[in-house]
C-alpha cells in the first residue's frame, strides 16, 4: 500500500513539473494577449460547433438551397452577410452586431444551414407567417442538456429559397413578435442580446453571453 501511495505522490509530482514546463515555454513562444486569445477562439469554436444533424427527410434530399456561402470559414463574415445585418438593422431596428452574433452561433459562422439557406434556427412553426414562400426541412434541433450542446428532437424548420430571404424573415420575425418587444427597448446591442435570451430564443442559458462575447471579440459594434 505505501508503495502504491508513493507512486501516486511521484506521478503527481511529475505532472506538476510538466505543467510548469509547459506553461513557461508557452510565455516565451506567445505572448499573453497572443495566449488569451487563442483560448476564446477555441472556446468560441466550441459554442459554434453544429450539433444539427442533417435532414433526413428523403423528399427534400435534392434541394440545393444554402450553398450561396461557398467560402464559408469560422472567424469570417462575408460582405453579402454584413450588409444584411446591416439591412435589417435599418429597417427592422435590430443591431446589426447582434444579428452577426447570432448568425455566427446558430449556423457555425454560415457552414450548417440545414441546406435550407436557415442561419438563424428558426423553427417553421415561429417564423411561417412572416416567410414569403412557407416551407420546411426536418432536422434534428440544437439543445442544451446538462451543460453540453447535443442534437436533440426532430423539429420541423422553416427553409428559405436564399439567404435574403431568410435575413429579411429574421428581422421581421424580431421586430413583429411581440415576445421579443423587451429587446427594442435597450438602447445597447449587449442589451438586446439579453433580452432575447430572456425571451426563450435558446435553450442555453449562457445563450446572451455567446452573443457578447462573440460582439466583443470580433469587433462587431462598426458594423
Amino acid at each position: 500500500m505505501d508503495l502504491i501511495k508513493s507512486y501516486i505522490v511521484i506521478l503527481l509530482i511529475g505532472a506538476v513539473i510538466g505543467g510548469i514546463i509547459g506553461f513557461a515555454l508557452c510565455g516565451l513562444l506567445y505572448s499573453e494577449e497572443e495566449i488569451a486569445r487563442a483560448s476564446l477562439d477555441t472556446i468560441i469554436d466550441e459554442w459554434c460547433k453544429p450539433a444539427y444533424i442533417a435532414p433526413y427527410d428523403k423528399q427534400f434530399s435534392g434541394f440545393t438551397a444554402g450553398k450561396e456561402l461557398p467560402d464559408a470559414q469560422p472567424h469570417f463574415f462575408p460582405d453579402t452577410v454584413r450588409s444584411l445585418a446591416k439591412w435589417i438593422e435599418q429597417n427592422y431596428r435590430v443591431p446589426a452586431p447582434v444579428t452577426l452574433a447570432q448568425y455566427a452561433l446558430e449556423s457555425s459562422w454560415g457552414r450548417n444551414n440545414l441546406n435550407a439557406s436557415n442561419y438563424f434556427g428558426h423553427t417553421f412553426q415561429a417564423v411561417k407567417q412572416y416567410m414569403y414562400h412557407p416551407r420546411f426541412v426536418w432536422a434534428r434541433e440544437k439543445a442544451m442538456k446538462n451543460g453540453t450542446m447535443t442534437a436533440g428532437d426532430s423539429v420541423c424548420f422553416a427553409r428559405y429559397t436564399n439567404i435574403k430571404e431568410c435575413f429579411r424573415t429574421h428581422g421581421m420575425y424580431l421586430s413583429l413578435s411581440l415576445r421579443y418587444s423587451k429587446a427594442f427597448e435597450r438602447t445597447s446591442p449587449e442589451g438586446f442580446a439579453q433580452e432575447l435570451a430572456n425571451a426563450g430564443y435558446a435553450t442555453d442559458p449562457l445563450y446572451a453571453l455567446k452573443l457578447i462575447t462573440i460582439m466583443k471579440r470580433y469587433q462587431l459594434y462598426g458594423s
